[in-house]
């Protein structure tokens, strides 16, 4: 399915706004509006939202004319919206919000039920469900507004001014958010002032300049162009591209299994503040399994300082691959060697690749032991099964 906006004008007396314009959005492709301030990007987006009309041109939905239809009939043929503005209910709690929608849907009770839990999971809302909307922070009120959104099942979404008003790793979390968004084959329409973060995420990007469109492409072609580079983007401008799929976790990681995500933010954060870390963890879900959890840890921490913060969540285990050096231990013979290790609510259990019990340590208290100064995760881990769900920090 495409949406298609075909020579689009907008005229205010006796200037001439946007100039005939043509773009189009494909399912599962993320497009970038983009421009400096009085371009028309503004009004170009507007338009094919359906706030406002356009003097000359036609929208389509694939081959379906929508050029007069109001929002609520865009809405009803899978064209979402989220505004810069906040849209959340203020007095409502967050599975109300969500709710609020479903309620419109042709589901039944228990279908929208099971919606309603499918969204709180993919969206890490379940710490905060029951809050109301006005005790939010950005990025969770964010969070909430895409729920919302895809509550009413649609093949796009405009997105305006996502990253507006809300702290850098929040920005974070919303660019995985939509290549999540991608991922499930929505077209995402983005226009935002912050350059850098949106080309970031985006396929293609349309740059309007004086009402027209200047350039399109690939957020590289734009980069690289000089006109570009001369009108808008600054001769220093270095584009710092986002790859959310196909990716290998290389620093420290670890599986969580048997885990609710409640117990995993509640615990990290505790960990994070009390530790006073200077940065936080990746939280990702593996698809098709609520349960399963893959946290990454930030460049800096190492396999025993993440040992040392005594972590205790519900439900906890974790198990993989790591390779011990300087460790002096007589039961493996080789000086750097590849042994297992098992983390449960109360130990930390590593064996040798024979499975012979080698040494067992308190939380707590696993750098004390002199035998081992250096622990690394053995392989890397691709993100194709996970799902990106937030930063882990300090609340």
């Amino acid at each position: 399915m495409k949406l298609r906006a075909d020579n689009i004008q907008k005229v205010y007396g006796s200037r001439k706004v946007v100039k005939g314009i043509s773009l189009e959005v494909e399912q599962g492709e993320i497009i970038g509006l983009l421009g400096p301030n009085g371009a028309g990007k503004t009004t170009s987006f507007y338009m094919i939202v359906g706030m406002i009309k356009p003097n000359d041109g036609h929208i389509f939905l694939d081959d379906e004319e929508i050029t007069t239809d109001a929002m609520y009939k865009r809405s009803q043929k899978g064209i979402g919206y989220l505004a810069q503005e906040a849209s959340v209910f203020r007095k409502l709690s967050v599975e109300d919000n969500i709710m609020s929608v479903l309620e419109f849907t042709d589901r039944t009770k228990a279908e929208r039920k099971q919606r309603l839990e499918e969204l709180i999971d993919e969206f890490s809302l379940g710490h905060v469900r029951k809050n109301r909307g006005d005790l939010l922070s950005g990025g969770e009120r964010r969070r909430t507004e895409i729920a919302r959104c895809l509550a009413s099942d649609p093949k796009f979404i405009l997105l305006d001014e996502p990253f507006a008003g809300v702290d850098p790793i929040a920005v974070e979390d919303i660019q995985g958010i939509v290549a999540q968004l991608k991922n499930k084959n929505i077209g995402i329409l983005i226009t935002d002032h912050d350059v850098q973060a949106t080309l970031a995420i985006t396929d293609r990007t349309y740059l309007m300049y004086n009402g027209g469109i200047l350039k399109e492409g690939t957020p590289e072609e734009l980069a690289e162009d000089e006109t570009v580079r001369r009108v808008y983007l600054g001769k220093d401008f270095e584009l710092k591209k986002k790859k959310f799929d196909n990716q290998a976790v290389t620093q420290n990681h670890f599986i969580i299994k048997n885990a609710k995500e409640e117990d995993i933010f509640s615990s990290f954060s505790e960990a994070y503040r009390t530790h006073n870390l200077k940065e936080g963890f990746k939280l990702y879900r593996k698809k098709g399994n609520v349960n399963s959890f893959l946290v990454v840890l930030a460049d800096n921490m190492s396999f025993v300082d993440f040992c040392n913060l005594s972590i205790d969540i519900k439900g906890l285990e974790m198990k993989g691959n790591i390779k011990v050096s300087d460790h002096g231990y007589k039961k493996i013979a080789n000086y750097n060697d590849w042994c297992n290790f098992e983390i449960n609510a109360d130990k930390i259990i590593l064996t040798n690749r024979n499975n012979e019990s080698w040494d067992v340590y308190k939380k707590g208290e696993f750098s004390k032991n002199k035998l081992i100064s250096k622990v690394f995760v053995e392989d890397k881990i691709s993100l194709d099964n996970y799902h990106f769900i937030s930063n882990i920090f300090k609340t």
